[in-house]
């Protein structure tokens, strides 16, 4: 994997970013676990690998009643919540220290973020969602939007028993 290829290249090479070293002490940390390069470069790969990873596409079908066909110049954050939430279904679901492998629930899962009408957290129905929230369709989302897209659209997956929710605020307050 390239980008897998180039962060370890960059540590290797000692690159830095604005004169700071990006990794202390020849470790790098993905989401609470530490990897020592390049002792862990393998265990570090399985890692990365096993996340989604969405970008800009085009030639999708269209969105809603719209032309839109391509989500390049506004789709970044709904790219980003799609990894966001597909990381925390895949964690829901397995845990982890998954690691990835083509299986009927994985495959569930990422069949529900294809790039189409009918998948439920797909690009369409995302920005279908912000809708509701006053986006435009090929309007940027900012980060609450993007959530606030996914809560909408997990409302209808029922069977996961999982409850999104969108902190207002900066604060959640859970009650007995």
């Amino acid at each position: 994997n390239n980008t897998i290829n180039n962060t370890i290249n960059d540590y290797t090479a000692g690159f830095t970013e604005e004169g700071k070293s990006c990794i202390q002490d020849g470790v790098i940390e993905v989401l609470g676990r530490s990897y020592s390069l390049p002792e862990d470069r393998e265990a570090y790969e399985e890692d990365v690998e096993s996340f989604l990873w969405f970008s800009y596409r085009r030639n999708f079908r269209a969105i809603g009643g719209t032309q839109f066909t391509s989500d390049r110049g506004w789709g970044c954050m709904l790219r980003c919540i799609q990894m966001l939430y597909s990381h925390t279904l895949i964690r829901h679901a397995f845990s982890r220290d998954w690691r990835w492998k083509f299986c009927p629930k994985y495959n569930a899962i990422l069949r529900d973020f294809l790039d189409d009408p009918n998948g439920l957290y797909s690009i369409q129905q995302i920005a279908k969602a912000g809708c509701s929230a006053g986006k435009d369709v090929g309007t940027w989302f900012g980060p609450n939007t993007a959530a606030q897209s996914i809560r909408v659209l997990s409302e209808f997956h029922k069977d996961l028993n999982l409850n999104v929710q969108v902190v207002m605020d900066n604060f959640m307050c859970i009650e007995d």
